[in-house]
């Protein structure tokens, strides 16, 4: 029974070794630190059970979430997953399930509630000051400003208003749009929520 699952949005049709794919691969090995991870994708989206799973993870992707053959095409199993997840939730009062989107994956988030994702005609990729001296790994053409509901915006980037963070609290659902694996500072933070969603007594 795996507590864990990652919604892998990889491209495979990018080459292997790209930037978004190397970042999930490296994602799938640090979360495989906390418990039994599933990967979920087009072949067994419609056939899980939510009865043990904690955390749900959304990957990045080197699919563009404004582009309608990406989103079409990649998006639907994606959306299924949260669409069911919430579903159980109301039906199991007791039962919490924790979601992480990152980059694309908080797009993914943003489209599902109906919220705007904006692309940019510059490609953002640089390590950027989320907090002096806490450093964040940003990848990305299509950005946010402004959460959609139930979320609220956390932290936003001062020089042009993007939506970093924004969580739904009560349900422990969290977007984020930089790359927590591609940074010490993001590593540290991605094991904090993951211990936190677990339940785990030791997260910070």
């Amino acid at each position: 029974m795996s507590n864990i699952w990652l919604v892998d949005n990889r491209d495979f049709n990018a080459p292997y070794f790209s930037n978004k794919n190397s970042m999930t691969n490296k994602l799938i090995s640090l979360l495989r630190q906390h418990g039994n991870l599933l990967i979920v994708n087009q072949r067994n989206y419609d056939k899980l059970c939510f009865d043990s799973v904690k955390l749900i993870v959304l990957s990045g992707s080197d699919y563009r979430i404004n582009n309608p053959r990406h989103f079409d095409r990649n998006s639907y199993f994606a959306c299924s997953v949260l669409e069911k997840a919430l579903e159980y939730m109301m039906k199991h009062a007791n039962k919490k399930i924790s979601v992480l989107g990152i980059c694309y994956g908080m797009h993914l988030l943003v489209r599902f509630f109906y919220g705007t994702v904006h692309t940019s005609e510059h490609h953002i990729k640089n390590v950027s000051q989320y907090s002096n001296p806490k450093e964040i790994y940003l990848n990305y053409h299509d950005y946010v400003t402004e959460a959609p509901e139930p979320f609220v915006r956390d932290n936003e980037d001062d020089a042009n208003l993007h939506v970093l963070s924004m969580s739904w609290p009560s349900f422990g659902w969290k977007g984020v749009q930089f790359h927590p694996e591609g940074t010490d500072y993001g590593i540290g933070w991605l094991h904090n929520f993951v211990a936190r969603s677990l339940g785990m007594k030791n997260a910070s």
